[in-house]
């Protein structure tokens, strides 16, 4: 038919009844080398669809529709007679009762088909593998979650072991430590590059900063003492134990607790001294 020839609404029905039909003939090979006949009969149908689809959108322009949206929608509607296992979820009211015994048959079926498969080391593929369920059940989404949490989970970084809190600190060691908190790191930043607790980072660090050994290494460093090398009041210098607490120290020690003034008390008197009395 030209492009430019108006037709009649007969004459274009008749029409677009012959492109159905040569395009059911085209493809009506599928029968012979389909598996499945009723699968045949499906994709013959939507093929028709989508070839009358395009021919529609040929010589109407102004009223042009999606051939996608018409293929998904004849396959849809003729699942439910031709395959309608494909859709069956449960209990589907507009099946009818020929289509709902041969969707239960199928069923029991491929259950028994699954139980035969069950012991072998490769189970046979299903007849029917080439064709999509549309239908997906709460534990086919599972993997799909996983999988989309497993791309933003961030791989575990090991931590260094710690040593032993009894180890030695080594000049290296303060070194290094010294440097580390020039560089901003918290205590337990520090703690953790270097392998140790960070109670033991703490008091280390704290003893080296009152310590006139380090002075110069700590100024190098760009550290500032705010405490001074070592502390004196009154001619006395503060000397820490193997602990880090003060000692041999008066003033440093608290007040000793003094008690609160108590009333006098009363001398107690006997019975024989009350009656002679």
């Amino acid at each position: 038919m030209a492009p430019g020839k108006v037709m009649d609404a007969e004459a274009k029905s008749n029409y677009y009844r012959e492109i159905v039909t040569k395009a059911v003939n085209d493809t009506f090979h599928l029968r012979d080398e389909a598996q499945d006949i009723n699968i045949a009969h499906l994709e013959i149908a939507c093929d028709a669809a989508v070839e009358f689809a395009h021919r529609f959108n040929e010589h109407n322009p102004d009223k042009k529709f999606n051939p996608r949206w018409l293929y998904h929608c004849v396959q849809s509607i003729l699942s439910i007679y031709f395959k309608p296992e494909l859709m069956l979820d449960g209990k589907i009211e507009r099946l009818t009762a020929a289509a709902a015994a041969a969707a239960t048959h199928a069923a029991q079926q491929d259950s028994q088909e699954e139980e035969e498969c069950a012991d072998t080391a490769e189970p046979s593929a299903p007849q029917h593998a080439h064709v999509v369920d549309l239908s997906a059940s709460p534990d086919d989404t599972a993997p799909q979650k996983d999988a989309a949490a497993a791309v933003f989970r961030r791989p575990a970084v090991p931590a260094p072991p710690v040593r032993e809190g009894s180890l030695a600190w080594t000049e290296d060691d303060i070194k290094q430590m010294v440097q580390l908190k020039a560089s901003g790191l918290t205590h337990k930043e520090v703690a953790h590059r270097m392998g140790r607790g960070v109670s033991s980072v703490e008091n280390k660090f704290g003893r080296v900063m009152k310590d006139g050994d380090w002075a110069a290494f700590i100024a190098e460093c760009g550290l500032r003492n705010p405490t001074g090398i070592k502390r004196k009041t009154h001619d006395k210098t503060y000397k820490e134990d193997s602990d880090g607490d003060l000692e041999d120290d008066e003033d440093a020690r608290p007040p000793p607790f003094k008690k609160a003034r108590s009333a006098p008390k009363i001398p107690h008197k006997s019975r024989q001294q009350c009656r002679a009395q």
